[in-house]
């Protein structure tokens, strides 16, 4: 996999790189299957590779806990073995906003 072009996936992850200790390219991110789930949803079955054993709905629980909130990310619920993470419109906006200037997010 690699780091999603659209800037506030490609920061969220960063994020759960840094919770599990994988890289960002490890990360898959998705959207929710609906919208009152939040924007996006990580799923941890491929992350559990990078745990001791771990399954996946314990890592998606360990992330909706020790994601950072605030900034970019607002809220995160583990729901089996995903995590549904709500992002803020303006931090997200914001983030937009200065990675205009990267050609390569107009790209798909």
């Amino acid at each position: 996999m690699a780091v999603p072009a659209n800037p506030c996936a490609a920061e969220l992850a960063r994020a759960v790189a840094a919770v599990v200790g994988c890289t960002p390219d490890d990360v898959k991110i998705d959207s929710t299957p609906r919208a009152e789930l939040g924007d996006f949803a990580v799923p941890a079955f491929p992350l559990a590779r990078f745990t001791d054993g771990e399954k996946p709905p314990a890592i998606a629980a360990r992330l909706a806990r020790d994601l950072p909130r605030g900034g970019l990310i607002v809220d995160a619920t583990a729901a089996g073995p995903f995590v549904n993470v709500k992002i803020d419109r303006v931090a997200a906006f914001r983030l937009l906003a200065t990675s205009v200037d990267d050609a390569s997010v107009l790209l798909p």
